[in-house]
């Protein structure tokens, strides 16, 4: 037991060293960070994009249901809507 007690100081000291954070390691995390921050904008604006072609792509089926009503003669009602473009 008394050698094992001798031990515990010595084993504390490495583990602390194997579990504190190098700058390099730091660095390394830092890089990463800002690289998936940098992709995350790119995923977004791919989505933003997306949006505005789904929502012209809406008006296009909107305006084309519209205006094969109105060639055949039906009568439309006032549309009210809103819409965020």
């Amino acid at each position: 037991m008394d050698v094992v007690a001798a031990d515990v100081p010595s084993v504390s000291t490495m583990i602390g060293h194997e579990v504190s954070p190098t700058p390099d390691s730091i660095r390394n995390t830092s890089n990463a960070i800002e690289a998936l921050a940098k992709e995350s904008q790119g995923i977004g604006h791919i989505l933003e994009v997306n949006q505005e072609v789904a929502d012209q792509a809406n008006l296009l089926a909107l305006n084309s249901a519209r205006y094969r009503l109105r060639v055949q003669g039906v009568k439309q009602p006032e549309l009210h809507f809103w819409c965020n473009i």
